[in-house]
């Protein structure tokens, strides 16, 4: 798949992980920014609008994150989803699968070493964008 993105910043030991501050903060842009427009969303409460922010999550980043490579929270924050092991974008397929386990909410809480378990699941990771490269 090609990239339509940046190439992330490397250094010696790979690739430079975005921070937890960095994904928490891209997260809640893309949060907020689905709250916002679900709440214009006419849906009675008996037809699901609580669940309605969160299916709005869901295709927002799924869809950003496989035509782009990142939510628009990321792309705000200079950040990029990509794979582990090649350092390409992610296969669709991936990308649906990280972006569920993301809707669960416990996965990206559980981190080590800077990768949650859902990027350690898919053998993805979350890296910076250089400014000059944007």
């Amino acid at each position: 798949m090609a990239q339509c993105y940046p190439c992330p910043v490397r250094n010696q030991d790979g690739f430079t992980t975005a921070t937890y501050a960095q994904r928490f903060i891209a997260i809640s842009i893309d949060w907020i920014m689905c709250l916002a427009v679900s709440s214009r969303i006419p849906v009675s409460p008996s037809h699901g609008k609580a669940l309605l922010p969160l299916a709005l999550f869901f295709i927002e980043v799924f869809l950003l994150t496989t035509l782009q490579g990142a939510s628009a929270g990321q792309r705000i924050m200079k950040l990029k989803v990509i794979s582990k092991d090649s350092g390409q974008t992610l296969s669709i397929q991936l990308v649906a699968v990280r972006t569920l386990l993301i809707c669960l909410v416990i996965p990206p809480l559980l981190v080590v070493n800077k990768q949650g378990y859902h990027d350690r699941f898919c053998h993805s990771v979350v890296t910076r964008v250089p400014t000059s490269q944007l």
